[in-house]
């Protein structure tokens, strides 16, 4: 009978020590898993803007590139200066004659009426 209480004794504090022990390994968990979010969402944000200068730096050395192959095409080409100066400041050589087609749209022709 003694045995009996004994073991009856026993399985109750077994069980109520285990459901402190859950109750406390749950709070642990809890506590853990508080500390660690602003943590992980720092991180997760840290990374999206690490990607995004990681495209920028791509697209700077991109642009580096074309760059400098233009300074060596200024610098060694002669008719890529030609080419430049005929697009952007509209020079022509001495034996050229330059037309110049209008829209009909333009605002710079007069309509009859």
């Amino acid at each position: 009978m003694k045995k009996n209480r004994f073991r009856k004794n026993r399985i109750e504090k077994f069980f109520l020590n285990n459901k402190l022990f859950s109750f406390f390994l749950i709070i642990a968990f809890i506590a853990i898993l508080v500390q660690l979010t602003p943590t992980f969402l720092k991180k997760k944000e840290l990374q999206k803007e690490l990607d995004m200068l990681d495209r920028e730096i791509a697209e700077k050395k991109e642009s580096t590139a074309l760059l400098k192959e233009q300074i060596y095409l200024l610098e060694h080409d002669p008719e890529y200066i030609e080419k430049l100066a005929r697009k952007n400041l509209g020079l022509v050589r001495e034996d050229e004659v330059v037309y110049k087609i209008l829209d009909s749209q333009s605002p710079h022709r007069t309509s009859k009426e």
